[in-house]
């Protein structure tokens, strides 16, 4: 959510961002699902994926489902055929938007 920069370094930082995400989320949910080798010893999924996470993780879950089932529901599956103004309408409509954009 920063600001638009003319050298497109905000793009650049934000995909940075989520490919290190990546390799995190990746790397526990492979955790959750197989025994893992870490630090010496084997340990089952129970032991690394606490019930704190494993919930924080089924609401980020539900969260983006919300998100994509709102873009669905109002581009009604066509956002590729849209031009920007009609993304930023459809931004602005979910409230992702900011209205002076």
């Amino acid at each position: 959510m920063s600001p638009i920069r003319s050298d497109d370094s905000d793009v650049y930082e934000y995909l940075k961002d989520i490919t290190e995400r990546f390799h995190v989320f990746e790397d526990l949910k492979l955790a959750a699902l197989y025994t893992d080798y870490s630090e010496g010893t084997f340990q089952s999924p129970d032991e690394i994926i606490k019930r704190d996470i494993a919930y924080n993780f089924l609401k980020l879950a539900k969260g983006r489902l919300r998100t994509i089932e709102a873009i669905e529901k109002i581009t009604v599956g066509k956002i590729k055929d849209a031009d920007i103004e009609t993304i930023k309408a459809f931004g602005k409509k979910l409230g992702l938007i900011n209205e002076n954009l």
